[in-house]
Parts: C-alpha cells; structure tokens; sequence
C-alpha cells in the first residue's frame, strides 16, 4: 500500500491521468474503468483550462448522462479506504 500512495503522491500534482494508471494496476479501481475516469479528467482540465471552448450542450448532456461516474469511482475509493482501515 505505501508504495501506491507514494506513486500517487509522485504523480498527483503532474499528471492525473496517471494516477488513475497507478489505482488501475494497485486494483483500487477495475483497470477496465481507467480510460473512463481518464476521460474525465481530461474534460475536467477542459472546463478549467480552456472554458471559451466548452460547449454547453455537452457539459449538460455528461451531466445527464454520465453522473453516475463520479459517484462509481467514489465509490471504489471509499471501498479501498473502509478496507485499508479496518
């Protein structure tokens, strides 16, 4: 375990992208979840870095539709703390 938080801690601030690479092979997140939350980070950085290019219509419709992703890798992280607690 320490050796992913110090990857993570490595990673964090430089590319986010490969956190989700380094919870993906620590199996913290299925490896087949990796390139959702990848693309999600990259939207992420879209809105924050280059809002005049955001298109309403698909940050409203990623809303509607893909919500569920959040609460999803949510999820798999309160899963992974309640365990590497207990």
């Amino acid at each position: 375990m320490d050796s992913t938080l110090n990857d993570l801690k490595q990673y964090l601030l430089r590319d986010d992208n490969a956190c989700f690479e380094i919870l993906g092979n620590a199996h913290i997140i299925p490896e087949t979840s990796v390139e959702t939350f990848k693309t999600m980070a990259r939207y992420r950085n879209l809105i924050i870095h280059g809002y005049d290019g955001v298109e309403d219509t698909i940050t409203f419709g990623i809303f509607k539709k893909r919500l569920g992703d959040f609460r999803t890798y949510t999820g798999y992280i309160r899963q992974y703390l309640r365990a590497t607690s207990a």
